[in-house]
């Protein structure tokens, strides 16, 4: 039951997204669109997409959505990026080791 009520919820965010996609144009927009229906089929208040960098080890927050932040509060032109230490990340080596969403 558990992992029917999963399986819907990801269908259900999974149309919404598509028909966000349809008619989408800005890629920042869409990307906010993603993470927003990733976050609402884990569960989660909010999402984060993180670039790294493997030659200088580093995560950069690329874009966040979370209903206490705005949409746009990173990944703009002109915002100072969130970055880390990958190695001094404590859920990095968890993320990596689980090849799946984190949710915190």
């Amino acid at each position: 039951e558990e992992r029917a009520a999963e399986l819907t919820r990801a269908n259900t965010a999974l149309r919404a997204g598509l028909d966000r996609l349809a008619g989408e144009r800005d890629p920042a927009a869409l990307l906010s669109h993603v993470l927003g229906a990733t976050a609402d089929t884990l569960g989660a208040r909010g999402a984060a997409l993180f670039t790294y960098d493997r030659a200088a080890r580093r995560l950069t927050m690329a874009r966040v959505v979370n209903p206490d932040l705005a949409p746009t509060a990173t990944g703009e032109p002109g915002a100072t990026p969130f970055e880390a230490d990958a190695d001094a990340t404590p859920y990095w080596r968890t993320l990596l080791a689980a090849r799946a969403p984190l949710v915190l």
